[in-house]
């Protein structure tokens, strides 16, 4: 059963995405000490393709930065209220908004659309088998022969920030809900259910002053590219 501590996080998250969605930006920035938009941005080293989807767009910053860098990009989030917030911010930037109210476990596009799919400190429901099978659906599948890889990727799925290690002890125990890394064991659970969705998983770890912050790379097994061997970096 969650503590009671567990209950109010949960809450308070439900909270900030919604009626308080107009000050997320603030509380994120709060939590991270200013780092929160720069763990973000670590998302951008590893997108492929062209057509990126973001799930959970949230108040559209990483969505503004991917635009800029003249990607397609289409985003999906469940939040009225962040729909709201993120369109006026890139309206702002004099950029478009591509912003659709839908759940991950039931995104609405036609299968093989998309090059990338990335989300950001994203909540439980990504890595469901319904959320994972839906990525797989609309993931696009790499043409042509194997030895012509670079110019035929394979559809990939980017998280950022499942979870961020903290290097100071002392921050961890000031703020552990927020905080923490999964041990070995849990770690080779999830690479399993990756791919047992269909995706060979790899996980980076990206070392920001006094944080880690992680990434899951996964790619569709069509090819099982290098002979399916992925572990950690």
């Amino acid at each position: 059963m969650p503590s009671k501590l567990e209950r109010f996080y949960c809450w308070a998250c439900e909270l900030i995405y919604h009626e308080l969605a107009w000050a997320y930006d603030l509380i994120s920035w709060l939590v991270s000490f200013g780092r929160w938009h720069r763990w973000q941005m670590v998302a951008l080293d590893y997108l492929v393709g062209t057509n990126i989807l973001e799930l959970g767009f949230g108040t559209g910053t990483l969505m503004s930065q991917i635009l800029q860098r003249g990607y397609q990009i289409v985003g999906i989030d469940l939040s009225p209220q962040m729909q709201q917030v993120a369109k006026a911010k890139m309206a702002r930037r004099g950029q478009s908004f591509s912003g659709v109210l839908a759940k991950g476990q039931n995104l609405p596009f036609p299968a093989a659309q998309f090059h990338t799919i990335v989300a950001t400190f994203p909540a439980s429901y990504i890595l469901t088998p319904e959320t994972l099978s839906e990525c797989v659906r609309v993931l696009k599948q790499p043409a042509g022969p194997k030895s012509t890889y670079q110019q035929n990727l394979p559809g990939r799925l980017v998280i950022v920030g499942a979870w961020v290690s903290l290097q100071r002890s002392w921050l961890q125990n000031l703020i552990p809900l927020f905080y923490g890394e999964p041990d070995a064991q849990q770690k080779e659970s999830l690479i399993k259910q990756l791919y047992a969705a269909g995706l060979s998983a790899r996980f980076v770890s990206v070392v920001d002053a006094w944080a880690e912050v992680s990434v899951i790379v996964a790619e569709l097994r069509s090819w099982e590219l290098q002979g399916g061997q992925y572990g950690e970096e």
